[in-house]
């Protein structure tokens, strides 16, 4: 899910072969973009949508879809040899964009992007465990990565060199976000633990949030994080099983979590 940089009342999301729009304002939906693949993520940055996943279940090559909603033009291409799990891009200057892509096949690739048209795979980088998630800081010019591994890994945008490899407590990362502040950062893992992070010190966590079943099992993991603004100061996670943990970072034993319903129809919201 992907709150569009350009409208705060429009949220995107996959569905099926489809790229979806919610208006929160009107609870109206709308299809964006029709794919050829079911799409794996989707990130979005002024009016630039990419949407990565993998090309077929038969097949072993990843994909990737870009969509300029300004332009309406789409461009399309072959990226990774495994699914790519995840996909984050971030602006160099008002006409070009640089992407990574986290895939299953060990490699992080970075591709270059201009408005109208898509540069060549610009490098891989070899990380050396299954990817599922990455994101930069353009403030300290680094992209994290985690996946099917203890490490968070840490590479120099500028050499695409792996400069630090902190190996964490939890296992199995599933999702990164960057803090606002660009130096505190935080890691969803599979085995239930959401750690919290400092750049300027990284031997050990500076907080644990716990999922409310047992550590080690399917039903306990973390999937997804994402930080809130300076205005607010929170952590969401989603854990599986339909719940929501919204923790104060002002106060990190202001805790709260929230279980959402299961099933959700398109025919629900107005076309």
């Amino acid at each position: 899910i992907q709150a569009s940089s350009i409208n705060p009342n429009e949220i995107y999301f996959p569905y099926q072969k489809t790229i979806k729009a919610l208006n929160l304002k009107n609870s109206s939906m709308s299809t964006v973009l029709n794919l050829k693949f079911n799409p794996k993520c989707l990130k979005e940055k002024d009016g630039l949508l990419l949407i990565a996943g993998l090309i077929h279940a038969d097949t072993s090559t990843g994909s990737l879809s870009i969509y300029n909603k300004n332009l309406n033009l789409t461009m399309e291409t072959e990226i990774g040899t495994m699914i790519n799990n995840s996909v984050n891009i971030f602006k160099l200057n008002n006409n070009q964009y640089n992407a990574y892509l986290a895939n299953n096949d060990k490699y992080l690739y970075q591709i270059g992007i201009k408005t109208t048209r898509l540069i060549n795979n610009l490098s891989k980088i070899y990380i050396g465990y299954n990817l599922n998630s990455s994101i930069t800081s353009l403030r300290n010019n680094i992209t994290l990565t985690c996946g099917d591994s203890k490490n968070i890994s840490i590479i120099d945008n500028s050499s695409n060199k792996i400069i630090n490899n902190t190996v964490t407590p939890a296992d199995s990362g599933f999702s990164l976000d960057f803090h606002y502040n660009q130096y505190y950062f935080a890691g969803a893992f599979q085995d239930g633990r959401s750690l919290i992070y400092d750049l300027r010190n990284l031997k050990n966590p500076l907080y644990t949030v716990y999922s409310t079943r047992k550590l080690f099992t399917k039903e306990g993991a973390f999937r997804c994080l994402k930080f809130s603004g300076v205005q607010n100061d929170l952590l969401f996670l989603s854990e599986t099983m339909g719940k929501i943990h919204i923790i104060d970072l002002r106060n990190l034993e202001n805790h709260k979590i929230i279980t959402i319903p299961s099933n959700f129809k398109e025919s629900d919201y107005p076309k």
